[in-house]
């Protein structure tokens, strides 16, 4: 319910802002989620040569509790009672606000692409223009502002520097090489890692002496390559990074660490160093890889039990959260299981089937296993915290064919599949930006390492030479599998429905059906992708699939089973799911539903989680196991953090067939 204390709240943001001169939304919104953040914004406030009542009125504002907030009566008294500081003491020269107003200006990301975009700089016309500056010159009577803010700078001016002219400045190429080694030396990855550092901290109280801080390497480095610069600037200037704080005695300390307790963390970076080298060994890899390691087993590791103390303070399972690079953590039943992670999650425990009909090692015939993969490739651009560079087709494709390669499936079904408009080869030029890249020819030689062959087709509805297309690929394993027969199902719906005419080009209406055998034992798979949108279009595409899959077992042998992939787009009670599950000559059912007995989520997009990609199998196909997906908090952080390179979780079944 909306009170008087959220217009405090609001306030106290309008405070913080301008005590710092710039927007800090993420500052009070961390304030808000973690109170004990507040110490932290106590010191900008002081930092900036404000009084320590005036930063406990701010965080007290701030605070999370509404009774724990200030009555406007009580903000108005505080106020009133503060003392203001000798005018001689807090005063500053107009040059010295310059400088801090253009340091604030020019640091703000927002300022990139204002005035000169060629090399980032700003004009010094500009910056005259700016309200706080214009309004300390005319309050000096300033007639020669741009000499007075050109002096201003080359005074004060910390983030700064100019072009050769001197008409223009950017934001220091010294600034943003600190700053990044800072980030790199203290991160939680590197410094409870890093044994010098700890230990200088250690006997320091958790600080590191300034001259130790410009002897590391990155930043030596940095300083060495700018004359002129002295101890006094380096700390000016990297007490502006969010991972540390330079101390009255001129001291480098990471924020939030705690003095007792950089021994501890020290022992939990060591400590976490030895499981990473443990799930690295062939000791996972040959007793493990399939089931994940328990803690018990993990401190029977010789090296892992040796670095642990029983005796120490930190918890194992926290150390391993908090430190390790390689291990992913799972609670499943009650029970803690640890599996690595290379890059992906290559060792995802499958979940063998519980209700199958088909009983192992009961049957006196011969069994065949088939291990099927459903893959949509697509990588939406308009994905939250994903890096441009991430989004590049090269790297997400290295990172897909890594999953690939850690479950090695006879068959991969892939859905939206792109690949260059032939009529580029006539003299067209594609120019839309996103669609250049061939992945089936990229995918093709990727997975040629590893043994696979692959096929393609293309939706038939994008004929556009200006485009690329989009459709589904088959890769198989080409010592197991032999390839029969293949056919196409065109499922455009131009061509299903002539009166539909308001048909999206990159819809993959295209379904891809092989006839392939291994061991003896004859299969019919199809991989298909249908449109998105109404359901009745996707009613039609279905039938006209089902009806190519009954088509093309005909020729077939009796009794060969048939597996069905892909993204349907559809949910688990839409008329599109039972019209697949009620065709009486295909008889199919679905395998996560069969074992789990729900279908899972694996798509994230426009903010929400569905049920997309699904794998069906004749009903006589017994079910071994399938591929453990995450819930839905599980797969969004996925997905936003680059695991599986796509919108989309991969889906994977194990079947047994009878010859």
């Amino acid at each position: 319910m909306y009170t008087y204390s959220a217009d405090i709240w609001s306030m106290g943001c309008i405070f913080l802002e301008l005590s710092q001169l710039k927007l800090e939304k993420n500052m009070y919104m961390e304030v808000f989620m973690n109170p004990g953040y507040s110490e932290d914004v106590k010191n900008l406030v002081t930092m900036r040569g404000y009084s320590t009542k005036l930063a406990d009125l701010i965080c007290s504002m701030l605070s999370r509790e509404e009774s724990a907030r200030p009555s406007a009566a009580q903000v108005l008294t505080t106020i009133s009672s503060m003392k203001p500081e000798p005018v001689s003491s807090i005063q500053k020269s107009a040059e010295e606000l310059i400088a801090e107003v253009v340091d604030v200006y020019i640091g703000e990301e927002s300022q990139k692409t204002i005035d000169n975009r060629q090399k980032g700089y700003v004009k010094i016309e500009t910056l005259l223009k700016l309200p706080i500056v214009a309004s300390i010159l005319e309050e000096t009577k300033c007639t020669d502002g741009r000499t007075v803010v050109t002096n201003a700078l080359t005074k004060y001016a910390k983030m700064v520097e100019f072009n050769q002219d001197k008409t223009a400045v950017r934001r220091s190429k010294l600034v943003q090489k600190l700053h990044k080694a800072v980030a790199k030396y203290f991160s939680d990855e590197r410094y409870y890692r890093d044994k010098f550092l700890l230990s200088i901290a250690s006997h320091n109280n958790g600080c590191i002496p300034l001259t130790v801080f410009m002897s590391l390497k990155s930043i030596s480095k940095v300083v060495l390559r700018h004359t002129g610069v002295t101890a006094e600037r380096v700390a000016s200037i990297v007490s502006e990074c969010p991972e540390i704080e330079i101390t009255e005695d001129m001291m480098v300390k990471k924020i939030g660490l705690q003095a007792n307790a950089t021994q501890d963390r020290w022992e939990e970076a060591r400590f976490a160093k030895k499981v990473d080298s443990a799930f690295n060994s062939q000791w996972y890899d040959k007793h493990f890889s399939n089931t994940g390691v328990g803690v018990n087993n993990l401190m029977h590791h010789p090296r892992v039990a040796k670095s642990f103390n029983r005796n120490n303070r930190f918890d194992a399972i926290q150390a391993i959260r908090r430190n390790c690079v390689n291990v992913e953590v799972v609670e499943r039943d009650g029970n803690i299981i640890l599996f690595r992670k290379d890059g992906v999650n290559r060792n995802r425990q499958t979940v063998s089937s519980t209700n199958d009909k088909f009983q192992f090692g009961v049957s006196k015939c011969a069994t065949t296993e088939l291990t099927v993969m459903s893959f949509n490739i697509l990588c939406d651009q308009s994905l939250e915290n994903i890096s441009a560079p991430f989004l590049k087709w090269a790297n997400r494709a290295r990172n897909m064919v890594a999953i690939i390669d850690s479950y090695k499936p006879h068959v991969i079904c892939l859905q939206e599949v792109q690949s260059p408009n032939e009529n580029k080869q006539r003299g067209h030029k594609l120019f839309n930006g996103g669609m250049r890249e061939d992945h089936f020819n990229h995918m093709s030689k990727f997975l040629a390492r590893y043994g696979y062959v692959g096929l393609y087709k293309h939706n038939m509805e994008n004929e556009s030479p200006t485009t690329a297309r989009i459709g589904c690929a088959v890769f198989v394993i080409k010592e197991d599998i032999d390839i029969v027969s293949i056919s196409n199902v065109d499922m455009s719906l131009a061509k299903l429905n002539p009166g539909v005419r308001h048909i999206v080009p990159s819809q993959g209406n295209v379904a891809q059906i092989l006839h392939v055998k291994r061991k003896d034992q004859h299969i019919l798979v199809c991989n298909t992708q249908l449109c998105a949108g109404d359901e009745s279009q996707q009613l039609l595409q279905t039938q006209a699939c089902l009806s190519g899959v009954r088509h093309h077992l005909q020729s077939c042998p009796p009794n060969t089973p048939v597996v069905l992939a892909g993204d349907l787009r559809i949910a688990p009670d839409s008329e599109v799911y039972r019209m697949i599950c009620d065709d009486q000559m295909l008889g199919m059912k679905s395998c996560y539903k069969a074992v789990l007995g729900h279908e899972p989520l694996t798509c994230f997009k426009n903010g929400a989680c569905s049920a997309s990609d699904y794998i069906f199998c004749s009903k006589a196909v017994g079910i071994g196991a399938v591929l453990d997906l995450p819930n839905a908090d599980q797969l969004r952080s996925s997905i936003q953090g680059k695991e599986f390179s796509s919108t989309h979780a991969p889906i994977l079944v194990k079947l047994q067939m009878q010859q």
